[in-house]
């Protein structure tokens, strides 16, 4: 992943997730970084109807997700990102771009799901928040330049943060 990911779900990764849009926010840079099909979904993800209360103006998320590749094992990345209410209402073009508008989103209770066919990458995923909406977990898999990925998605918030 790069040093900023859309979250949120993101997400998706990102902020990936029924309660949060995408948003590009800040991260800690991990120490491996995702193949391309992996870093491309994770920065798709989709838009929130209502942003779910948050602890304070700002919480701090810890985003966990396992890469597989076909044929190779398993790659966990976690990083941690500042997010605040504005960060979750973003549109998906503010990460995707007009080159991606082959997007759909559903967001039904606390599940959120979508498909992506954009130039860059193919893919499906879908995502369920907690009812206190403090976590989320969910899949993805996408296609990217001849590589097929399979996410899995975590995330929680682990306290309260300011954004710089």
């Amino acid at each position: 992943m790069s040093p900023t990911i859309a979250l949120t779900f993101a997400s998706a990764a990102g902020f990936i997730l029924g309660l949060a849009g995408p948003a590009v926010l800040d991260q800690t840079q991990p120490d491996i970084s995702p193949p391309t099909a992996a870093r491309a979904v994770v920065d798709v993800v989709p838009p929130a109807s209502e942003p779910a209360a948050l602890p304070g103006p700002d919480s701090m998320w810890e985003v966990t997700t396992q890469t597989t590749l076909a044929g190779q094992a398993p790659t966990t990345t976690t990083s941690s990102l500042c997010a605040n209410i504005e960060d979750l209402k973003a549109p998906p073009v503010s990460v995707t771009g007009p080159q991606c508008e082959g997007q759909m989103f559903s967001n039904e209770g606390a599940n959120v799901s979508w498909t992506t066919d954009c130039a860059a990458v193919k893919g499906n995923g879908s995502l369920t928040v907690s009812g206190d909406h403090q976590s989320f977990s969910g899949d993805i898999v996408a296609a990217s330049a001849g590589q097929d990925a399979t996410i899995h998605v975590t995330g929680k918030i682990t306290g309260t943060c300011t954004k710089s």
